[in-house]
């Protein structure tokens, strides 16, 4: 019996970097981990892996990177976060040994190297073996994910291995580093739960869990206990991204539910992601604005038939005018989509009245101003948006003037 547990930047950085301890030392099942590079250490701080991308843009070679400024300033980095857990490691060797492995000079393989090394250090921190994933998870010639090559691969390292870290978000194709899209820790974690068998993969993050809206907007955001795989797949595609969506394609294969945690947290319910969907009808609002199109007058069929294709729904309609708002079934628009509407509009020689945004927070005040807790229920899908029946409408208009 085991968890997987995947520590993201927010975890790696000189302040946290010993939660990590010691919350894989609360339950012994806790066999198995992935540590993102190092995250900001305070607001204004350079994430490890864009300063691993700045250098690739300044050098030519890893010559150049080993005597650039910024790699020093790196290198003390994670000198400082092992001093903080009175460790003594020679982390100077380990990154100019992480930089100077014997692969192609290419973006992806310089910007990997915050990964190896702070997977290295944390299997030091743990007292667990150290897997490179350059060994264990593959790409193919189109630098594709083989899912099933990766697995056996992982599964026969981790083999009567008493406890694991293994670098994030990289892998290989022949000699070449291939890393996955940035958050792409997520998917290694996810990797490494499937090939262990976990029965729990745990994703810790710098927030309490997935939030109905996005915090910095709205203060008084609502932790979701738990949501369904599809779900957070259909709010991912709306902008919502907590967690790497490729990430849920192993644990949904072999039903492993995904617990999102604070690292500020650990002991906090957080967010459960299992194949159990939400059905309390409240998700989460995932664009920080809302975009509206008021016109004169009753639209004709042929308006209505022809903006509808471009996901535009009616809000609210009077024999006086109507409002145009909603994409995809919900109360968020592309502004690319309401541009579409306008013009079909203006193409049948509709007069627009006005048109706006409104910060989605004054939306949400309103709605739980007057007790409102359905915000989206569509044909049994849950995603982001407000439901528009008649109370909500009579709510949200005097708003949106």
């Amino acid at each position: 019996m085991s968890i997987t547990c995947k520590f993201g930047g927010s975890s790696a950085t000189i302040l946290n970097w010993c939660r990590i301890k010691e919350i894989v030392n609360q339950h012994a099942d806790r066999k198995y981990v992935v540590v993102s590079a190092m995250g900001r250490n305070y607001i204004g701080d350079i994430k490890t892996t864009d300063i691993l991308l700045q250098l690739y843009s300044q050098c030519t070679s890893i010559t150049q990177i080993l005597a650039h400024p910024l790699y020093h300033n790196m290198v003390n980095r994670h000198i400082d976060m092992v001093r903080s857990v009175n460790m003594v490691i020679d982390v100077e060797r380990i990154c100019r040994c992480a930089l100077l492995q014997n692969h192609p000079y290419t973006v992806d393989f310089v910007a990997s190297r915050g990964e190896y090394i702070t997977g290295y250090l944390t299997a030091q921190l743990l007292g667990y073996d150290f897997i490179d994933s350059k060994d264990v998870v593959v790409f193919d010639s189109r630098h594709r994910l083989v899912l099933g090559n990766s697995i056996k691969r992982i599964s026969s390292a981790i083999r009567d291995k008493q406890g694991v870290v293994m670098s994030g978000y990289y892998g290989s194709y022949k000699d070449n580093i291939i890393t996955f899209d940035r958050g792409g820790s997520d998917i290694s974690g996810a990797l490494l739960a499937l090939a262990s068998n976990s029965y729990l993969y745990e994703n810790y993050i710098d927030v309490d869990g997935f939030l109905q809206v996005n915090p910095t907007q709205y203060l008084n955001a609502q932790l979701l206990s738990h949501i369904g795989y599809t779900q957070l797949l259909s709010l991912n595609q709306m902008g919502a991204d907590v967690i790497h969506r490729d990430s849920l394609v192993p644990c949904i294969d072999a039903d492993i539910p995904i617990a999102l945690k604070s690292i500020y947290a650990p002991y906090a319910i957080g967010t459960l992601i299992s194949s159990s969907s939400n059905n309390n009808g409240l998700l989460a609002i995932t664009s920080d604005y809302v975009d509206y199109c008021v016109i004169e007058g009753r639209t004709t069929q042929s308006v209505q038939q022809a903006i509808s294709k471009c996901n535009v729904n009616v809000l609210h309609r009077t024999d006086s005018q109507t409002v145009f708002i909603c994409a995809s079934n919900s109360i968020i628009i592309d502004k690319y989509l309401l541009n579409q509407s306008i013009n079909i509009i203006k193409a049948h020689h509709t007069k627009i009245l006005y048109g706006g945004q409104m910060p989605i927070a004054r939306i949400f005040d309103c709605l739980h101003t007057n007790n409102v807790q359905l915000l989206y229920s569509y044909a049994d899908k849950y995603c982001c948006g407000i439901i528009t029946n008649e109370r909500i409408v009579d709510m949200l208009y005097p708003v949106l003037q």
